[in-house]
């Protein structure tokens, strides 16, 4: 496993396309994101939608070229991936071989394509960690896959030094990836629903199955840390970062921010970097009509509070059913 201070040979550093996974209530959020893509990568880049149910994407496709993900190129199983597992598709798509993940609620901060994630099959934010420390193990087990009921799960697995990331960004390589492996990993999930061995679903699985790749030397997996969380890393760390750097470019600390959680609710009014994707809300809306913006926010709360209901009365019926 490679980090970036090793020696690349950037000359082919491109990207053949960009898929965001979202749903309903992330459409406002994505329409943000694609925005920042357009600004830093240009208009010719492929931005692929990957919806999880009915999406209103029109006006996007209209005003920035995206266009949704055909998943009949692949097989039925695997075009009944959802929820969670939506972003798990691309890993098979047929169109593009090397591109890049993004989640809806991230945000780039600068260009993409000067990560040396060319020379590799897979490329991720994140560091490796040792889990013969006890807090390490009990923070991975919390947060990426249960370590010892993962021994049970694969006795080669892990060694003692581990790649843990975020799985919400990262570049991949289309084809490499098992699709039996991946079924496995879905199937031992279900039988231990209760206490599932892979965290945070898409997390742990793909967290298992990069690290697994590059330890049997099927895949090069590297690594950086290219990502900034508004939940760990306060805007006072990172005094360069302002709107004039974001805009000339000057920023290069990180690469994309990932408003995970709470902070990308309300329209990120409660992050103290809610500036930022007021950014790419102005740019993005300049040129519509006046209130496309407030109605656009409107409707993606109205939909996100009714997926929220909907779970809460879906986890409340069973319950009455049983008495």
């Amino acid at each position: 496993m490679l980090n970036q201070k090793e020696v690349f040979n950037a000359r082919d550093n491109m990207v053949d396309a960009i898929f965001i996974a979202t749903y309903a209530p992330h459409v406002y959020l994505t329409k943000v994101l694609c925005q920042s893509i357009r600004f830093f990568c240009g208009s010719t880049i492929p931005i692929i939608i990957v919806p999880d149910g009915p999406c209103e994407l029109s006006q996007l496709k209209r005003q920035l070229g995206v266009v949704s993900f055909d998943d009949r190129q692949l097989p039925a199983r695997l075009r009944e991936l959802n929820g969670y597992y939506t972003k798990l598709k691309i890993l098979f798509n047929t169109e593009y071989k090397h591109f890049l993940y993004l989640d809806a609620d991230t945000i780039l901060l600068n260009d993409l394509r000067n990560l040396p994630f060319r020379s590799y099959d897979f490329f991720v934010s994140g560091g490796i960690e040792d889990i013969r420390d006890s807090e390490t193990k009990k923070r991975i087990s919390k947060l990426v896959f249960d370590v010892d009921m993962l021994k049970e799960f694969d006795a080669d697995f892990p060694s003692p030094e581990i790649l843990t990331f975020n799985s919400g960004h990262f570049f991949a390589t289309a084809g490499i990836v098992d699709t039996e492996m991946l079924f496995h990993c879905l199937k031992y999930s279900e039988r231990c629903s209760n206490n599932p061995i892979f965290k945070y679903y898409d997390q742990g699985i793909l967290n298992y199955i990069f690290n697994k790749l590059d330890q049997e030397k099927k895949a090069r997996v590297g690594y950086t840390n290219f990502a900034l969380f508004p939940s760990y890393e306060p805007q006072d760390k990172f005094p360069e970062l302002t709107p004039f750097a974001v805009l000339n470019g000057e920023f290069s600390a990180r690469t994309i921010i990932h408003f995970t959680g709470p902070t990308r609710k309300n329209g990120f009014l409660f992050t103290s970097y809610k500036w930022l994707p007021r950014l790419f809300q102005d740019q993005y809306y300049s040129s519509m009509a006046f209130g496309t913006r407030e109605f656009d926010f409107v409707s993606q709360y109205a939909k996100f509070e009714w997926q929220r209901l909907k779970r809460k009365l879906e986890t409340l019926l069973p319950r009455k059913n049983a008495e």
